[in-house]
């Protein structure tokens, strides 16, 4: 198979979502995979999806088939999709190449039913004889998913992808929120809280609140944002001499976190 040699350019990647509101700490213990099946819309003869499966293994930067893969011909919206064991809330995927990649690569990641763009490659470069040269793409914004899909917007070039890893944290629900307070003044309720432990749960989207019995979705309000962005007081009227609970839990791209509660009494 021939192919056009692409000279060492620098690699250039245009991020298409916000940072995260709020960074995963530190001690959460970041999960690293390869993919463990993949699907092609094209494939070269010899270079099968199936062959960007598992950790990098190509032993040269070279036009070498059986060691990764890449599309059947040069059209835009080739695309390979790789599924992996795990689903994880995404902070970054190394794509290995044993040969060169191309430009206009759009990267997606997915959990079986939508896909969201994380990145796009935007320039392209030889491996420079460095069998599987890696590059990072750092996902900064919330999603959650099992599947990474590239997507081919130009055809310079065939690029050769040995193996596509995802790194990210385990998903969980976010903590309660904590500390609640509530100030009065004549007609009103202030609450305010404490955001909460959100490790591997992803940025805080929204607060909701919930007055008397919350077992309905229905029930639940959402607290209202401020510049688009969550805050954790919320403000409410309330009669004189009301009393009653108020309930408070944080939402996330992995679902609704844990509940906290606070009694509250108006003066009469």
């Amino acid at each position: 198979m021939k192919k056009k040699h692409l000279g060492a350019l620098a690699v250039s990647l245009t991020l298409l979502a916000p940072a995260l509101a709020s960074a995963v700490p530190a001690e959460a213990m970041p999960i690293g995979e390869y993919a463990t099946s993949a699907t092609a819309t094209d494939s070269y003869s010899g270079y099968e999806a199936n062959y960007a499966t598992g950790s990098p293994d190509a032993t040269s930067c070279a036009d070498v088939g059986a060691q990764a893969w890449t599309y059947g011909g040069r059209v835009s919206g080739s695309a390979l999709t790789l599924g992996y064991a795990s689903t994880v809330l995404v902070s970054s995927i190394n794509i290995y190449f044993s040969y060169d990649f191309m430009n206009d690569l759009r990267v997606e990641v997915g959990n079986g039913t939508t896909f969201t763009t994380v990145g796009e490659i935007t320039a392209a470069q030889s491996c420079n004889g460095n069998p599987d040269f890696v590059v990072n793409v750092p996902v900064s914004t919330d999603v959650v998913g099992n599947q990474v899909r590239l997507t081919a917007l130009n055809t310079t070039g065939y690029p050769e992808i040995d193996a596509v890893q995802v790194i990210g944290y385990a998903p969980q629900a976010a903590g309660a929120p904590t500390a609640p307070k509530v100030t009065y003044t004549a007609g009103k309720s202030h609450f305010t809280w404490t955001p909460p432990s959100i490790v591997g749960a992803g940025a805080i989207k929204r607060y909701q609140y919930c007055l008397g019995t919350c077992q309905r979705a229905a029930n639940w309000k959402n607290v209202p944002l401020s510049g688009g962005n969550a805050v954790a007081s919320l403000t409410l009227p309330v009669a004189r001499g009301t009393r009653g609970t108020i309930y408070l839990r944080a939402v996330t791209v992995t679902g609704n976190g844990a509940v906290t509660s606070l009694r509250y009494a108006q003066a009469r």
